[in-house]
């Protein structure tokens, strides 16, 4: 895995220098924020509050170095940050991998609210509805 990831980010410097998708680049991480600060991504890079800004204005392309860690904070593979491709890490459906981003993005407590509902609704399943289940 980690010599995959490697590759994928040799391939991805060897497209930078030729001038290609560092605005796609920055364009899926601004849209992957999506309600969230840029602040909270720097703190979690341990960049200073402004290299966010540096990269949009071009004045840094530090971010080629945290492809990785950016994927990790979102959620998202790094063939999706760097090619728009395969936007989740797991082989699981877009809409269960949905469901799963969502989830992680509710606190503690409405995670437990929503566990113990689907407990709940699950019970209710017979033996046979919980054996096709897919």
């Amino acid at each position: 895995m980690f010599l995959k990831i490697n590759q994928k980010i040799s391939d991805f410097v060897e497209i930078h220098k030729k001038g290609m998708l560092i605005l796609d680049i920055l364009n899926r991480i601004i849209n992957l924020l999506n309600g969230k600060n840029q602040k909270e991504l720097t703190d979690y890079l341990g960049l200073r509050d402004t290299a966010f800004s540096d990269w949009k204005h071009g004045k840094s392309e530090s971010y080629k170095k945290y492809l990785i860690e950016i994927s990790e904070f979102f959620g998202v593979s790094i063939d999706y940050l760097v090619y728009g491709k395969s936007k989740y890490l797991s082989g699981l459906p877009d809409e269960e991998q949905e469901c799963l981003q969502k989830f992680k993005k509710l606190s503690p407590i409405d995670r437990g609210r929503i566990l113990e509902r689907m407990d709940t609704m699950y019970s209710a399943y017979t033996p046979e509805q919980k054996e096709n289940v897919s």
